[in-house]
């Protein structure tokens, strides 16, 4: 590893504190606190103030966001436009329960955290790769490389919820890794075998270069949505 990754429990410098939100943004700010509101919380809600919410593999509930019929229908149809919600992604490691949109543009990722679209959807056979950041728009993936070996990361779609647990490292590096940013590895799908699979990655800037900090994770369960 060329250089250390940040210490998520250190402030923000001024230079990388968040900057102001989008229209955009905010409306899916609006549409993560409706989900809450509706469905009582979301398997594997956590903050730093409650650790200990709710159980990491709890029955998935509808909420007002995943069982939307036209979501349901576009993520069937593969069909969801860039900056469209599509997913919940909760980690009790990561302490973090944020909406996935499709597409990783500057203003989908303001949003909270972006999926890959030429990456597999959840469940599917192969790799589904999400980006997000660190350091601005919520942080979704401040403690990404806080992840160890059996750590789980949840993604709920609109049909199933999947459970996902961090694989041990691989082709002579650790997991999470940090690699060089080039369009081949920007997913972080390199190396992958047959299986379901889960990319996060997230920008480290470093003076030598743009950098990305990859964790891989597989999927180890799948349980049916109720929506």
């Amino acid at each position: 590893m060329p250089f250390a990754v940040d210490d998520p429990s250190q402030p923000m410098r001024h230079h990388e504190r968040m900057p102001r939100l989008s229209h955009h943004a905010v409306g899916l700010l609006v549409i993560g606190a409706l989900l809450t509101a509706c469905d009582g919380g979301h398997p594997e809600v956590t903050s730093p103030a409650s650790p200990q919410a709710a159980a990491p593999n709890a029955t998935p509930r509808c909420g007002l966001l995943l069982s939307d019929p036209a979501l349901r229908t576009a993520y069937r149809d593969h069909e969801i436009k860039t900056g469209e919600a599509m997913l919940i992604l909760t980690s009790r490691k990561l302490v973090t329960n944020v909406v996935v949109v499709q597409g990783v543009t500057r203003a989908a990722l303001q949003s909270g955290a972006g999926h890959y679209p030429n990456s597999a959807l959840p469940g599917e056979i192969g790799n589904t790769s999400i980006e997000g950041h660190r350091r601005t728009y919520g942080r979704p993936f401040v403690r990404l490389g806080l992840l160890r070996q059996g750590d789980t990361v949840l993604i709920s779609s609109p049909f199933a919820t999947y459970t996902y647990a961090l694989v041990p490292g691989f082709g002579g590096h650790p997991n999470p890794w940090v690699a060089r940013y080039r369009a081949g590895n920007a997913r972080g799908g390199e190396g992958l075998g047959t299986g379901r699979w889960l990319t996060l990655t997230t920008s480290v800037a470093n003076r030598s270069g743009d950098f990305r900090l990859i964790a891989r994770l597989k999927q180890v369960k799948r349980v049916p949505s109720a929506c």
